[in-house]
């Protein structure tokens, strides 16, 4: 079968230049990981696994293995990772101002496995103009990370946002209140942005855009589902997600809008897929919806003056 990612990541996305880390050549090593149970159990226990990681110790924990991973995210560590898992095609996501559209968009029109994803840098404003000009440069729609970006989903900046964006876009963004930082520099991070129930009203708003709900909204998963039943411009991504709610996802809104994702390098491409297969192994065509069809489908009717492959 054929796999579209529709989430991933190359560069330093929690500093400032992080597109220097693009290019880069090191290890993909990690150290200790707090999390490497869950993976290898296809995150069954995933409730309690959120409940720990609300303790302080195990979220600090947490996050200094996610910000390894984050150090190891270069081009070719990217390449390595997806081809291993048969990943045919990549949506990369870059997060203004840390990892730049234009960074990505380059790497893309080198390696053609890669589909950059736009960011706007809400520090510099000119809004509309930073979006008509990624759209124009090739980008395949637009990553919105409010905990990072620091930029309330439900303020004028990201309304202004959306409304330059054309009919159909596709904005794929953050769900799920978490935290990246050690402790002394929390000020760069906004984890209360990353709720789900602002997004659901943001798709609820702007019907004419497709909202793509990135690792199921996390422990606020049951916001997201009832979400997913009342708007048909919603979609989740896969990456994070246990048998069980992707279940849950696929009889909330069917398998067309459920895309198969793994946020790498923070989540494993594997493990999404071993999730994937616990949950629709026995149904073929399930399986290649979720895992390409459906992205292509969404990508493609946002931009029809495309192709893939």
């Amino acid at each position: 079968m054929q796999i579209l990612d529709f989430h991933t990541h190359i560069g330093d996305i929690l500093r400032i230049n992080g597109d220097a880390l693009i290019e880069g050549h090191k290890p993909f090593r990690y150290g200790f990981d707090p999390d490497a149970p869950f993976r290898r159990f296809r995150y069954h226990g995933q409730a309690l696994a959120e409940a720990i990681y609300r303790l302080e110790p195990m979220a600090r924990s947490l996050a200094r293995a996610e910000r390894r991973r984050n150090e190891c995210a270069t081009l070719e560590n990217h390449a390595r990772q997806q081809d291993e898992a048969g990943v045919s095609l990549s949506c990369v996501m870059p997060i203004a101002p840390h990892v730049s559209f234009s960074a990505v968009a380059e790497a893309a029109r080198r390696q053609p496995k890669l589909l950059a994803f736009g960011s706007v840098d809400f520090t510099q404003g000119a809004i509309r103009r930073q979006v008509e000009e990624q759209l124009a440069q090739g980008a395949w729609g637009f990553k919105l990370h409010p905990i990072l970006q620091k930029v309330a989903p439900d303020g004028q900046a990201v309304h202004e946002f959306l409304k330059a964006c054309p009919d159909g876009c596709v904005i794929l963004m953050h769900t799920g209140i978490s935290c990246y930082y050690a402790r002394e520099e929390r000020d760069c991070e906004r984890p209360e942005y990353g709720a789900v129930e602002p997004l659901v009203h943001l798709a609820a708003a702007h019907r004419r855009l497709r909202f793509v709900a990135a690792h199921g909204g996390l422990d606020e998963y049951q916001i997201l589902a009832q979400g997913l039943r009342e708007l048909d411009n919603l979609y989740a991504d896969t990456s994070f997600l246990p048998a069980a709610r992707l279940r849950l996802f696929r009889s909330a809104a069917g398998s067309q809008r459920l895309l198969f994702a793994s946020d790498w390098p923070y989540g494993f491409t594997r493990t999404a897929l071993a999730c994937l297969e616990e949950a629709f192994g026995q149904e073929r065509r399930v399986m290649e919806n979720i895992l390409f069809d459906n992205g292509a489908a969404l990508l493609l009717s946002a931009n029809p003056d495309k192709t893939l492959l």
